[in-house]
């Protein structure tokens, strides 16, 4: 069973590493290199060769085959080295997207930037103040409440929001607590919530790749002889590229924001439960679940009572201050 569990982790691994990582280096790799044989080619037209696809090929096929195979094995390493830097550096990428921007020049166009989005916030709580529940629907879903600093972009609010919606409701640290119910979470849920994270870290990962396309590509073919158009085109489609992976990960970023506050909703009793029944730190209890009256309400726990059990928790796993709360609340569920 072990055995089993541990193939199906590997397996479902690799579908999100190809997803997320290889392919997205693969073709990054591949596309830049049509650009340098276009350029190539274009650069030496007294050769007698022609330019296009077909003329990069007929190159191709006319060097020996020492040489093909080394240029294959160096194409091959490429993709697996950026593949890997992709893989490591996820996180990374997320946190550049969000507005995580370190040095001086980067915190100064952070709040510039999120002076922006404070203005845009206190809009929308103007409109929601009007009774329109169009607005309400962007403030939920797109912004922190107020009270919460905003981030530089769209996607880091949309995150914020969500992380921030355990503690305005449950006084739940969701980066602290968030580890500890994970493992909890019943295996469709998990199925999705990986498929959803999956699904931003795929799109980010292309912006990304786009990105230094944008860059990269029309530095080769300049650098190369290639004609002017080539360099032009390579720009803008590196542009484009960048700008439909950020909106693909913007969109994902509100379902996923979705699902974290869902996980917190539904199943947060389950760390509740865990913690009194065997986990760390031991809770004292005024009386057992199962000696509740038949009249007594399923959900005993008032929300202020919940609050200070979930801040009693922050504060022993964090700080080490002693618990001193009592837990009554269902076995499952919120």
């Amino acid at each position: 069973m072990i055995a089993d569990a541990f193939r199906d982790a590997l397996a479902g691994t690799s579908r999100r590493l190809l997803f997320t990582s290889a392919l997205p280096a693969l073709v990054f790799s591949a596309v830049l290199l049509g650009v340098t044989l276009e350029a190539g080619t274009a650069a030496r037209p007294a050769a007698g060769l022609g330019t296009g696809p077909g003329t990069a090929i007929a190159t191709w096929s006319d060097l020996p085959a020492s040489v093909r195979t080394v240029h294959a094995a160096g194409f091959v390493l490429g993709v697996t080295l950026l593949t890997a830097l992709l893989a490591a550096h996820r996180v990374t990428l997320l946190r550049w997207a969000e507005g995580y921007w370190p040095g001086r020049l980067g915190r100064r166009l952070g709040t510039r930037r999120a002076s922006r989005y404070e203005r845009a916030r206190a809009e929308l709580r103007g409109d929601v103040r009007a009774g329109s529940p169009d607005a309400y629907e962007a403030l939920y879903l797109h912004y922190p409440l107020p009270g919460v600093p905003v981030l530089p972009t769209r996607l880091g609010n949309v995150l914020r929001g969500a992380e921030d919606y355990p503690r305005t409701r449950y006084g739940i640290d969701a980066v602290l607590v968030w580890p500890r119910l994970f493992p909890l979470l019943p295996a469709p849920f998990t199925a999705t919530f990986a498929s959803s994270r999956a699904r931003l870290d795929a799109a980010l990962a292309a912006a990304a790749l786009s990105l230094v396309f944008a860059v990269a590509a029309p530095v080769c073919a300049v650098a190369l002889g290639g004609a002017p158009w080539l360099a032009a085109v390579s720009l803008v489609a590196g542009a484009v590229g960048a700008l439909t992976g950020y909106r693909a990960a913007l969109t994902t970023a509100v379902v996923h924001g979705q699902q974290i506050r869902v996980a917190f909703d539904l199943y947060r009793g389950l760390l509740l439960d865990t913690a009194r029944h065997g986990g760390r730190p031991p809770l004292p209890e005024t009386e057992s679940v199962n000696q509740r009256s038949p009249d007594a309400s399923p959900d005993a726990l008032s929300s202020a009572a919940e609050r200070e059990i979930w801040e009693g928790l922050c504060g022993f796993w964090y700080r080490n201050i002693p618990v001193e709360a009592r837990i009554t609340a269902p076995r499952s569920g919120g």
